[in-house]
């Protein structure tokens, strides 16, 4: 029999960070052009980076390097200029090492006529050598050439319709910083793409050109889709996208120690009376306890409980009601949520029924509330769709329009936070609490950016695995962005630091020193008023000493609390024994 408390198949914690579907691998193919020098190192420099990225986040995902413009007579293997620097593979350790080479090598390419048809060509052919289910194809094009040459124009514009046929998507990367795309580019990326390019592109540093690659290549992939209803029919249909997720290591690894490779784990339940196998998803039940018994379910009961006894017709996406949105409050959130977008792909309207919904929302301020239970397996829940209006900034467009889904708590999932912690708390005279204050302002921090500071420990981790995959034999060093900046924190607090110092730990301040104690107050006769709480102490005492007379329990109070209880009483115990003031206490009760 099963614990009911054990992971199970309806374990619902990290599907928010798995997608419900794999589209395929993803191609991905840089094409630069070899013709400038400097330009094309940026270019092996950002695909080194990429595919140390790659490597480890998308390892079933294919990456090649093509170069073009070259001379054909230089080598006997470039076609047309052309030249298959990596080939269309998964990220390995080799391509690294080899690009490695290539960048330190430090020499020019012999160069010839560009012949950007060619080149893309080339990689069309790269892509249709690929078998498998194949998500996407992408091109990324580094050239500082604004227009081709004239006699490649039409062919190149045609070869744009081909690339939109067949799904294959071109990005631009300009190699100089006042790249101009209206001569050509402008007019190739809309047939290709369907769409203009909104991106600012301009590029004044070398660091600059790999945060516009790192752009490009984040993958847009949806996680799924699913049919919001309405009701009446009316059901449009929207796409799910993680808009940010957690970065986990690497799940362990069990290997053979004979022969280093990967072990196969196998799980077996066998039954501990007769030592038959069981089948885990028909012979074991889980239990829970309940009033010191053991409550048994089998696994058709666990499944109607996780379902909440709703059937398969009733998945999906459906709304309920609108709430005002300053009805959600930040302890709502309990995991991270996704971004809804139409499909007007799949089902025609969508995409104008959800652009109403979104700005009638906005206009109202509220949110739609909405019953969510994607796939018949997985738990149903509450979320909250939350409009997000678009913002643009110089015709970029910055932040998009959709809903964003976050999932509702039920009543259970929220517990009352204790607001006063039970501490000693010291008293701030009104100068400490100003000089504080002064440290704080200047300590804080402007333009606050998380994405600024990576995980130190993931980094440690893949900077150790990257030097044992590439046999060197120092790890390279990686700057620690959480560490605070002891020299910016030291100019920046000169001055009120000393002021804080000053105010906080005077001349002759002592830690370990104890507090005075408060002195007592008196009355208008000035005699001393006893004590609130020694009075409250006492008659605490004279009801646990009522118990412990009814109990017979007084020989196991102490001397202290029998005193106190007699004092209390007006009975005279100078000089008493234990034993003398158990039995006064007995003759008193008895007596009163």
């Amino acid at each position: 029999m099963d614990r009911w408390d054990e992971e199970d198949e309806f374990d619902e914690q990290n599907l928010g960070n798995s997608p419900w579907n794999q589209g395929g691998k993803d191609l991905m193919i840089f094409l630069v052009d070899a013709t400038n020098f400097e330009g094309a190192s940026l270019a092996l420099k950002c695909a080194h980076s990429t595919l140390r990225t790659l490597i480890w986040k998308s390892s079933m995902d294919l990456f090649g390097l093509v170069l073009y413009g070259l001379d054909p007579d230089s080598d006997q293997n470039k076609l047309s200029g052309t030249k298959i620097l990596l080939p269309l593979n998964p990220a390995e350790p080799d391509n690294i090492l080899q690009l490695e080479e290539e960048i330190e090598s430090g020499s020019a390419y012999p160069t010839g006529k560009v012949l950007l048809n060619d080149a893309f060509w080339q990689c069309q052919s790269m892509f249709d050598d690929v078998s498998g289910k194949v998500g996407s194809k992408r091109i990324l094009l580094f050239t500082d050439k604004e227009a081709p040459l004239d006699e490649e124009r039409k062919r190149l514009l045609k070869k744009a319709e081909d690339f939109n046929n067949t799904d294959i998507s071109v990005d631009l990367i300009p190699l100089k910083s006042d790249f101009d795309m209206k001569p050509f580019f402008a007019d190739f990326l809309v047939r290709a793409n369907n769409e203009a390019s909104s991106e600012d592109l301009s590029l004044t540093s070398p660091d600059d050109l790999m945060k516009i690659v790192r752009r490009k290549i984040h993958r847009k992939r949806k996680l799924g889709s699913i049919y919001l209803d309405f009701g009446g029919g009316l059901r449009p249909k929207v796409s799910f996208y993680n808009f940010i997720g957690r970065s986990n290591k690497p799940p362990r690894v069990y290997l053979s120690k004979d022969t280093n490779t990967e072990v196969a784990i196998s799980r077996k339940y066998m039954n501990p009376d007769n030592g038959q196998e069981l089948n885990s998803a028909l012979d074991i039940n889980k239990y829970q306890e309940y009033g010191g018994r053991k409550v048994v379910f089998t696994p058709d009961e666990v499944k109607m409980i996780t379902k909440m006894g709703i059937s398969s017709e009733k998945s999906g996406l459906r709304i309920l009601g609108f709430r005002p949105l300053s009805s959600l409050k930040w302890s709502h959130f309990v995991r991270s949520g996704t971004f809804i977008y139409p499909e007007e792909e799949e089902v025609v309207g969508s995409l104008k029924v959800m652009s109403s919904l979104l700005i009638k929302c906005l206009e109202k301020e509220v949110m739609a509330i909405c019953f969510y239970k994607p796939r018949n397996n997985w738990a149903p829940s509450f979320i909250a769709l939350i409009p997000q209006e678009e913002t643009r900034e110089d015709g970029a467009q910055e932040i998009p329009p959709g809903f964003h889904l976050a999932y509702l708590p039920f009543s259970d999932d929220l517990r009352n936070v204790p607001t006063r912690l039970d501490c000693n708390k010291s008293r701030v005279l009104p100068e400490q609490l100003e000089a504080g204050k002064k440290v704080i302002h200047k300590l804080r921090l402007k333009n606050y950016n998380s994405e600024a500071f990576a995980n130190p420990e993931l980094q440690a981790h893949y900077c150790l695995v990257e030097s044992l995959a590439l046999n060197r034999d120092d790890v390279e060093d990686f700057v620690d962005t959480t560490l605070p900046p002891q020299d910016v924190i030291q100019k920046k607090l000169e001055v009120v630091s000393k002021e804080f110092n000053e105010a906080v730990y005077p001349d002759g301040y002592d830690p370990d020193a104890k507090p005075p104690p408060p002195s007592k107050r008196k009355d208008i006769q000035g005699k001393d008023k006893p004590d609130d709480a020694k009075k409250a102490k006492t008659d605490l005492e004279v009801l646990d000493m009522d118990s412990s007379i009814r109990g017979k329990s007084v020989e196991k109070l102490t001397v202290d609390v029998l005193k106190n209880f007699l004092v209390a009483k007006g009975v005279t115990i100078s000089h008493k024994r234990k034993a003398d003031l158990v039995r006064l206490v007995y003759e008193y009760h008895s007596q009163s």
